[in-house]
């Protein structure tokens, strides 16, 4: 969480400088692909993985929920390789990828490995189609995830602030 969390308050750092504006959405993008592939249910890697039989993740539930929320809020403002979402309030243009995505993170809520978890599912749902956000609000949305997750831990305190 930490490195994710440094990673976007510096790549939107960098989103001031438009000559690097590529490589600032391709940092975005490889960002979010990361973390999809950390939300899995399943280890995608070797054989078995690739045909779908691979172990199940050791990473928990509520890592998950946090690396899913953000992939999907990446993916909403980051709606395309040449594009990025950095002003709020103008209309959530959603890409077929971003429209995935939500409908993943909406239906975890009706999953039972993951009822406990129905608040917080559903205050990232809010706060990623809410039109009043934009990209520079992604550390906000982990602060949230974070606070109402792992509230015990100390050191993502940083995050919390």
């Amino acid at each position: 969480f930490l490195w994710w969390h440094k990673t976007l308050e510096l790549a939107l750092l960098q989103t001031e400088d438009t000559t690097v504006l590529d490589a600032v959405i391709q940092v975005f993008v490889k960002l979010q692909t990361r973390q999809i592939q950390l939300a899995e249910e399943r280890l995608s890697s070797g054989i078995l993985g690739a045909i779908g039989l691979g172990k199940k993740s050791p990473l928990s539930n509520r890592f998950r929920i946090v690396a899913r929320s953000m992939s999907a809020f990446l993916l909403v403002h980051v709606p395309a390789d040449n594009r990025i979402r950095l002003k709020p309030g103008t209309e959530l243009q959603l890409s077929h990828k971003a429209q995935q995505a939500l409908n993943s993170l909406e239906s975890l809520s009706s999953n039972k490995h993951y009822a406990e978890y129905e608040e917080q599912l559903s205050q990232a749902l809010l706060f990623i189609k809410y039109p009043g956000h934009c990209l520079h609000d992604g550390n906000k949305l982990l602060a949230l995830l974070i606070n109402s997750l792992y509230p015990e831990v100390q050191y993502l305190d940083i995050i919390r602030r």
